[in-house]
């Protein structure tokens, strides 16, 4: 079961720079790229933070958890 409390420990895991990435991730409909130029970072840091980084698996979950919780409120 995910709790507030794993939530909370997985976020305060990430750099300031990875959790800006994530929230535009989960609350725009930037491109990767846009994200990217958006920030002032290396054109394939969001790729590498969702698929190599040591926090892609935390990545990903917030990024599931936001999709379901988009298809829940439709």
């Amino acid at each position: 079961m995910i709790t507030i409390e794993l939530l909370n420990n997985k976020l305060s895991e990430l750099c300031p720079t990875a959790r800006k990435c994530l929230r535009l991730m989960l609350t725009t409909n930037l491109t990767n790229s846009e994200i990217n130029k958006a920030l002032g970072l290396s054109h394939n840091y969001v790729y590498w933070l969702k698929n190599e980084s040591p926090h892609a698996e935390t990545v990903q979950m917030f990024l599931q958890l936001n999709n379901k919780f988009k298809e829940t409120k439709e």
